[in-house]
């Protein structure tokens, strides 16, 4: 099966521990890591969540 999408891959290293806090939060939403991480990134981007620089 092959997958389109117009979406950019990009490769990211995490601690083990990071990592593992992702996936259990993702898991909690029933979403991928990478869903996760995109649906963040985009709530921050939307302001919808508050990053301290």
């Amino acid at each position: 099966m092959i997958l389109t999408t117009d979406k950019t891959r990009i490769s990211l290293y995490l601690d083990n521990d990071l990592k593992e806090w992702v996936a259990r939060e993702a898991k909690k939403k029933n979403r991928s890591m990478s869903n996760y991480i995109e649906t963040v990134l985009d709530q921050i981007k939307k302001g919808q969540i508050k990053v301290e620089a």
